[in-house]
């Protein structure tokens, strides 16, 4: 049956690619799917700084010096959209996002904007927003080469993120037939990457590939895949007969072939001999486990984001292996904080281990996994807040604070503020900023501004609860106000005013003219990523449009591999008033606060 599926998925491969360099450029854009970008809308490579600015808005709008009459940045950036335009109708599946998405796009179109992304994306805001565009249930574009390349879009753009129950998800709720060439594909792919063997082999030999036409990469994972389930079974003659067959049509299976080639052997397999690729992936890794059993520690820096998080969910392997490729799944968004937290209480710790110096000697995930569990045995709120803070500290310096703070929100929610607590009120409003609950940061300052020993060294916060979108219930309290006092006595670091300036105007804030001639005193920075020339231009085209799904794309493009943070102030701006005029105000002010709050000012501000 093997056998008979590989000659089908090669026959497929022979109708419509017959020498490799027709099949590229018959079926070009499925080269993304394996990290290489193939062009697009925007063929210029990005630049890689920005000594000479070209954009007359990289111009310095605030020149040195005081100003009586304030800069407003409406006048050197285009208005993206008429305030009398109506708000998108959004679509009933619980995305948050527009009905009609991708208006105004082919699939062809949509291939060479997701040819140039990069995924999984590192910024969780930008996360968040890129999983619900890729499972929104929205109308599919038309022009596909196939009936199902939207859906072979969708779902790779799932696996090449790690989110492998999405992918899971996804390929059953898919509106084809369960023994379509690419769910047979994609589904195996989930299901192996979650631990089910037999599922996975069963998926993918219920593939109907007679006759289909299916991506080049797509029929590679399927041969491999059929060889994989006949080692599996102890067939190592079928896997070396499928594996050669693909070999034979060009596609590339040089290392699964070598591990066929030692289990045929039958002599011990030493590890340190395999050459394992640079890129490895979940099915190559699946061929690797059939020859040793303890290749997890070896692969974990080489594994694609679908492999790390399969790694992280398995129940096979010690715990500290496991635990690692947790917390690499998490800066990749790949799995649930709820995921990461039942990783940290696996491991086995003595009481002794959780504090003092046996604690500063663990390993550093070993160390975060301790806290939490100090966490889990105390009973008092302050001393909970307490080791609240020093796993944050320890999970900043691993680019671990976000994904720690959201594992920690739950906890969070389970503490009332007063004043056993307020000596750590601040550490309470960063866990529940960054996990995207204002409202309970607005909760933990105001009790805060009520206590006499805290005073007002808490009140900025107030502006980024504020630009998140909620505020406190007393309304004498102005965020704009308080960041107005301390802007005009300079506690705002320069770059940090900029960059709070934009977002403010982005946002449509009624910004105080202190706060402007704060900002003018001092150069606008050059520095952050700042996409090719064309594309802010081609972002406000579309917003104006109403094609929702360009602006979505082509927003992630201009904000780069670092997302907001690490975005220049003119992508920046432009980024967030884009979602915010197609209906995505809650994901603008998430871009917003996500670039503001890593150089917010803590407790030093007073």
């Amino acid at each position: 049956m093997a056998l008979l599926a590989c000659a089908a998925i090669l026959g497929s491969l022979l109708a419509w690619s017959p020498p490799v360099s027709a099949q590229e450029r018959s079926f070009p854009r499925f080269d993304w799917f394996r990290g290489k970008t193939r062009g697009g809308i925007y063929d210029q490579p990005p630049p890689q700084s920005f000594p000479q600015p070209t954009d007359p808005r990289l111009a310095d709008p605030f020149p040195p010096g005081p100003r009586t009459t304030p800069i407003d940045p409406r006048q050197t950036s285009e208005t993206f959209v008429e305030k009398k335009d109506l708000a998108p109708v959004i679509a009933d599946d619980g995305s948050g996002l527009p009905h009609d998405l991708w208006r105004g796009l082919s699939v062809p179109e949509i291939e060479k904007l997701m040819a140039g992304l990069a995924m999984p994306p590192r910024s969780a805001a930008l996360n968040d927003l890129w999983r619900r565009v890729v499972a929104s249930k929205s109308a599919e574009p038309s022009g596909g080469r196939t009936a199902s390349h939207f859906l072979a879009l969708r779902l790779e753009a799932l696996y090449r993120s790690g989110l492998l129950a999405q992918l899971a998800e996804s390929s059953r709720a898919a509106n084809a037939a369960v023994d379509d060439p690419v769910l047979a594909v994609q589904g195996a792919k989930a299901m192996l990457g979650l631990g089910d063997r037999a599922e996975a082999c069963k998926k993918i030999r219920a593939g109907r590939f007679e006759g289909a036409e299916i991506p080049r990469p797509l029929a590679r994972d399927a041969m491999v895949l059929l060889a994989y389930c006949s080692a599996l079974e102890g067939n190592a003659p079928a896997a070396g007969l499928t594996l050669e067959l693909a070999r034979e049509q060009g596609l590339e299976v040089g290392f699964p072939t070598s591990i066929v080639d030692l289990i045929s052997a039958g002599a011990p397999i030493a590890l340190a001999k395999i050459a394992i690729p640079q890129d490895l992936t979940l099915v190559d890794y699946a061929f690797l486990s059939l020859a040793s059993k303890d290749a997890r520690p070896r692969v974990l820096e080489r594994a694609e984001p679908a492999l790390v998080t399969s790694l992280a969910l398995s129940t096979e392997g010690d715990a500290r292996s496991r635990l690692e490729a947790g917390e690499e799944a998490a800066r990749l968004n790949s799995i649930a904080p709820s995921d990461l937290a039942l990783l940290y209480r696996s491991v086995r710790l003595g009481v002794a281990e959780q504090s003092g110096q046996q604690l500063e000697r663990l390993p550093p995930s070993m160390r975060r996994a301790a806290l939490l569990q100090s966490i889990d045995r105390e009973h008092s709120p302050r001393a909970k807040l307490a080791i609240m803070q020093s796993l944050l500290a320890v999970a900043r310096s691993q680019s671990l604070y976000t994904p720690a703070a959201r594992m920690l929100k739950t906890e969070l929610q389970g503490l009332e503020p007063g004043p056993e607590t307020s000596a750590y009120a601040e550490t309470a409003i960063e866990i529940a900023l960054a996990a995207g609950e204002p409202r309970l940061a607005a909760r933990w300052l105001e009790a805060a501004l009520g206590d006499p020993s805290q005073g007002r060294a808490l009140a900025h916060w107030l502006m980024l609860i504020e630009i998140a979108g909620s505020r406190v219930a007393d309304p004498r309290l102005s965020g704009l106000a308080i960041t107005e006092e301390l802007a005009t006595r300079g506690r705002f670091p320069a770059e940090l005013m900029h960059r709070l300036i934009t977002v403010l105007d982005a946002l449509e804030f009624d910004i105080p003219i202190p706060l402007w001639e704060a900002a003018s005193r001092t150069p606008q920075p050059s520095k952050g990523y700042l996409p090719e020339t064309g594309l802010l231009a081609h972002l406000k085209s579309a917003t104006a449009d109403k094609r929702y799904g360009l602006a979505v794309l082509l927003t992630m493009r201009a904000l780069g591999p670092e997302g907001a943070e690490g975005a220049h102030i003119i992508a920046l701006g432009d980024s967030i008033r884009a979602l915010k005029a197609v209906g995505l105000e809650p994901d603008a002010r998430r871009l917003a606060l996500e670039a503001l709050f890593p150089s917010w000012p803590r407790q030093a501000v007073r």
